[in-house]
């Protein structure tokens, strides 16, 4: 396991090429006036909307991450305009260096398909696959949506929604 300085934190966390986040030995003045020694220590991370995240803080500065950012940031670099993190085997909480790159929206949206993790179509309640949802976004304008609505058993609002890209505008 290879550890690194997470950038704009060094002296203080690393992370690991594993995902795991540490705070790193180091003085630290207290209340007092006093340096005081600080032994480093695993970071707990918590999920929040499926991603493991994590709390830096320092004096003035408290930054909320995702481990996965954490990952890519300390050992691939910035984030490249216009990309995002991609999970390469479909699981938020594998931050494994092997299975994260920086990629473009078109890419992760590829290996959401790939995994079966679309958005929308893991909710218990939605009637419509992303296949029928794009379907219908291409589908002539010479059919109404109550026609529609009624063929796929929704609402006509629902189909007007996919039709002008607010539902499943993603596809």
């Amino acid at each position: 396991m290879n550890w690194r300085a997470i950038p704009d934190w060094e002296g203080r966390y690393e992370v690991s090429d594993t995902g795991q986040v540490r705070s790193v030995d180091r003085r630290v003045r207290d209340a007092r006036g006093y340096d005081v020694f600080m032994r480093g220590q695993p970071i707990k991370s918590r999920l929040v909307r499926g991603y493991p995240q994590v709390n830096l803080m320092r004096p003035g500065k408290t930054w909320s991450a995702k481990v996965h950012t954490l990952v890519l940031l300390a050992f691939v670099g910035q984030r490249p305009d216009g990309h995002e993190a991609r999970h390469l085997n479909g699981d938020r909480t594998d931050n494994r260096l092997e299975n994260l790159r920086w990629g473009t929206r078109e890419e992760n949206d590829a290996d959401r398909v790939k995994h079966n993790s679309l958005k929308g179509t893991n909710n218990a309640r939605v009637k419509l696959t992303a296949f029928q949802a794009f379907m219908l976004r291409e589908s002539s304008s010479e059919i109404t949506n109550g026609e529609l609505a009624r063929n796929f058993g929704v609402t006509s609002g629902t189909i007007s929604c996919i039709r002008r890209g607010i539902n499943w505008g993603w596809l």
